[in-house]
């Protein structure tokens, strides 16, 4: 046993540092590199992000709302989010990396947000929502929320409605709704008596004409207070967005028909009459 050798490493240690440090061996020193915090962090930053909880798209499907979809959850702690909203031919059931065959890239719709347009009408809409970071970026597209409604506006119409019908009191008029687009749901009626002839399909009431009061039916049968008048019929027609009124070309002038006009008869001539000589004679108290 070396006791002198020992001795004189003591004592060094104890010259050199002022307190007695022990010597270890190069082998035994701890090795930064092999830290386990260190290594994860290490690993960490070498993963590309991974969708963990798919994006969602909320809002109503009609058009022209908007929708908007959320990013959902990512592990990789991504840096920033990109965004690709696509209309697609059939509905997409369940959010996947891979774009389902029947969808097609809507132009710069690149936002969190996208505002339906007419378009879209029948389709289904999804969004792509792509993570990135230091080591790559990632995709997840959503799936569809409902197939999208078409834009709902107040009826409008198209053919103009008629009258048809005998323009002669005790007569019955008969309107036509005409041609509607919008998807009309009800129609209703108003017939309007007017001192000078309506010559074209209008949408604000003609100022020569007034509603003839309860007839509200498709049919209106003439009266003699429309004699020498002109009549028209005002035509509603509603939808859940709203209504829609036209005011139709007016009857041609009301007339009275033949057996209505007033006659003039003039009586047989009484001169000679047996009757009147009879008459006579009782009055004068000749016998």
């Amino acid at each position: 046993m070396n006791t002198f050798g020992l001795t004189a490493r003591v004592l060094a240690s104890v010259l050199v540092f002022g307190v007695l440090t022990p010597i270890l061996p190069a082998s035994a020193a701890p090795n930064p590199a092999s830290s386990p915090a260190t290594t994860q962090s290490v690993a960490s930053t070498k993963v590309a992000p991974k969708n963990t909880r798919a994006p969602a798209i909320s809002g109503t499907t009609r058009v022209p709302s908007q929708l908007s979809v959320t990013n959902g959850t990512w592990s990789g702690a991504p840096t920033s989010y990109t965004y690709q909203w696509f209309r697609c031919n059939t509905p997409v059931k369940k959010a996947s990396t891979k774009l389902a065959t029947s969808c097609s890239t809507i132009g710069s719709a690149t936002a969190t947000t996208y505002t339906l347009t007419d378009a879209d009408a029948g389709k289904h809409v999804v969004a792509r929502v792509s993570g990135t970071n230091a080591s790559g970026t990632v995709s997840f597209h959503s799936a569809s929320k409902g197939a999208i409604i078409p834009r709902v506006i107040a009826p409008k119409n198209t053919v103009a409605g008629t009258i048809t019908g005998t323009a002669q009191v005790s007569r019955v008029l008969t309107a036509s709704t005409g041609t509607w687009i919008e998807n009309p749901m009800d129609y209703s009626y108003q017939w309007m008596r007017c001192t000078k002839v309506v010559s074209k399909v209008v949408v604000a009431k003609p100022r020569t004409c007034v509603a003839i009061s309860g007839e509200t039916d498709e049919s209106y049968q003439l009266v003699i207070a429309d004699k020498k008048k002109f009549i028209s019929v005002a035509i509603t027609s509603s939808n859940i967005a709203g209504t829609a009124v036209v005011y139709t070309r007016s009857s041609a002038v009301v007339k009275i028909p033949a057996p209505y006009l007033p006659t003039v008869v003039t009586p047989p001539s009484l001169i000679g009459s047996p009757l009147l000589q009879t008459n006579l004679n009782l009055d004068s108290g000749v016998y």
